[in-house]
């Protein structure tokens, strides 16, 4: 199978890509290369993305179509479906697997443009806000703590930014821990989060709240 380096992280080229990647119609994507990969990668590859490097020096991880998949199915049968917002770099997995989701519940991922800030977060939170049928659709987005913390920030004075972390059935956390007084305020706030753990290895989050998926 050929693998496909994708240089540019605009989050539309790589939707299109992991799509085509995840149904077997396209080649591999490699996200996040930090050093030369070989045009060829074994069938049932999806991405070779590379890790953040936070217990050493960056490393290259093969994915596979089902692993990706059954990531998205494990964490939709925890939380539930619905549409989610891209927040982190889509370069890494925690990113990815924003989209990877969205294409597995067959719906339109939302993203922020330009620089994260409480502001573009809320505007684009907030325009999520849909149903279907009569019934709200659930929305979800994946921060780390560094994100929930400013937001957190700016909802104390700001009840616009307040209303949108309030719109989220789920905010998955992770990434590194987080802090027990963040928790404390995000609860007090009415903020739904939820806390995750895993690696690249591990197609992202594989336990949530202390709990494997």
């Amino acid at each position: 199978m050929r693998l496909e380096p994708v240089l540019d992280d605009d989050p539309r080229e790589i939707l299109r890509g992991l799509r085509g990647a995840l149904h077997g119609a396209g080649p591999a994507l490699g996200l996040g290369l930090v050093h030369d990969l070989p045009a060829e990668v074994h069938a049932g590859t999806a991405v070779v993305i590379t890790t953040s490097g936070s217990t050493g020096v960056p490393k290259s991880v093969v994915l596979s179509r089902d692993a990706l998949t059954a990531s998205a199915l494990a964490v939709s049968g925890r939380i539930g479906d619905g549409a989610w917002l891209l927040a982190l770099p889509v370069s890494y997995v925690a990113g990815m697997q924003v989209l990877v989701r969205s294409i597995v519940a067959g719906r339109e991922p939302a993203w922020l443009t330009g620089a994260f800030t409480p502001q573009a977060f809320s505007a684009t939170a907030l325009k999520m806000v849909s149903t279907d049928h009569g019934s709200r659709i659930p929305t979800y987005t994946s921060l780390v703590p560094a994100q929930l913390s400013k937001l957190l920030d700016a909802a104390a004075h700001d009840s616009t930014v307040l209303a949108a972390l309030r719109s989220f059935e789920t905010i998955l956390v992770g990434g590194q821990a987080i802090a027990a007084v963040t928790l404390e305020r995000a609860e007090a706030a009415g903020v739904r989060v939820v806390r995750t753990y895993g690696s690249t290895e591990t197609s992202g989050g594989c336990v949530y709240d202390g709990r494997p998926l």
